[in-house]
């Protein structure tokens, strides 16, 4: 755990029993939580506190470094949902058209207008995620097939991550226009698709290689990253989406990821 003094705009009364245990924190973890309305319980913090050191480890070549945005859904409240934990205030995330938030879940979709944006698109705003050096993961904890895309955009250049489509199929696509075609039967758990350069692109499920292809980059999206939907026109009806991030790839730290945020999944009940 990392041990550090607390920031100089830290709020103790943000924090359930800070006097006692706040210098312990990272700081990170601490912006996180003083971005939160309602203050997050003791057991909270300490499992927001553990995933944040956790993404850390590695330092500069850590799953946190490499990342753009991240956002843990599954979470206290929609409010504290929406925040994102890189760098909270800057591309806190959108409900927009009241998609339903669960605690500890995340959100769904209702197929129709409902979906998280998160007013981060990767043409402008990705800083570690470029053309041919980038990753998307998400959570679902819906195991059954999906209408649409777990999060993303429908024009190209297009990122998407459809879990479990009809017909049992993992698709994606990152930063390119043609889909992948993996046999997929579950479509619960930590997904992701990454690029390492213009001709290799892997497809991922909870930490594990699940296909790879030589498809090559055609540029990158210039839409809003979406969760519970592909934005412009792609709504998801299923749920919830517990988590998810955009940044680099993340080359032999895919299973890292899936063992970090399986353990706060599993701290708040989710998995």
């Amino acid at each position: 755990m990392v041990v550090s003094s607390p920031p100089r705009n830290f709020r103790p009364d943000k924090f359930a029993g800070a006097g006692r245990i706040g210098s312990l924190f990272d700081p990170s973890a601490m912006a996180i939580m003083a971005a939160f309305t309602t203050p997050a319980t003791m057991a909270r913090q300490q499992l927001i506190n553990t995933l944040v050191v956790a993404l850390k480890a590695g330092g500069t070549s850590s799953i946190w470094s490499n990342s753009d945005v991240i956002y843990v859904l599954a979470a206290a409240d929609s409010q504290a949902a929406l925040i994102n934990w890189r760098n909270p205030g800057t591309f806190n995330a959108t409900a927009v058209n009241s998609p339903t938030h669960k605690v500890d879940r995340g959100f769904t979709g209702d197929g129709a207008s409902s979906r998280v944006d998160t007013g981060w698109t990767p043409s402008t705003n990705g800083i570690k995620y470029i053309r041919d050096n980038a990753s998307a993961w998400a959570w679902s904890l819906a195991s059954g097939q999906h209408n649409t895309g777990l999060i993303g955009n429908v024009t190209a250049p297009r990122l998407q991550l459809f879990a479990r489509s009809t017909g049992d199929i993992f698709a994606s696509r990152i930063n390119d226009n043609t889909g992948s075609s993996i046999a997929s039967v579950n479509g619960s758990g930590l997904f992701g698709v990454q690029r390492t350069a213009s001709n290799a692109r892997t497809s991922w499920r909870n930490g594990a290689s699940i296909g790879s292809d030589a498809i090559v980059s055609t540029g990158l999206p210039a839409q809003s990253q979406w969760i519970c939907g592909s934005n412009a026109t792609l709504f998801l009806s299923s749920g919830p989406i517990a988590f998810a991030l955009w940044g680099a790839s993340l080359a032999g730290l895919e299973a890292s990821l899936y063992a970090a945020v399986l353990a706060y999944m599993q701290g708040v009940g989710a998995a």
